[in-house]
């Protein structure tokens, strides 16, 4: 999987990290993304993903934590 820093495209980002996850870790679903990131929609990720929603300031927090993302990488993302 490439580095966050190469993705010019949020939601080109979590549908392959999504992806990723999915295949290396078990039970990774976007209901379990959702709610390990406090979104009380279990499929607001997903919605995003198919840019049928977009993030705000404080969603973005809560998309960080959910990809385990760091603090660098946070920043960037955001």
């Amino acid at each position: 999987m490439k580095k966050i820093f190469q993705y010019l495209d949020y939601r080109e980002f979590l549908k392959e990290r999504f992806a990723f996850l999915k295949k290396t870790k078990r039970n990774v679903t976007h209901r379990s993304l959702c709610t390990k990131a406090g979104f009380s929609s279990p499929n607001f990720l997903k919605l995003v993903m198919e840019g049928q929603r977009n993030l705000t300031e404080d969603s973005l927090c809560k998309v960080c934590k959910a990809f385990d993302l760091n603090e660098k990488e946070c920043a960037f993302f955001k």
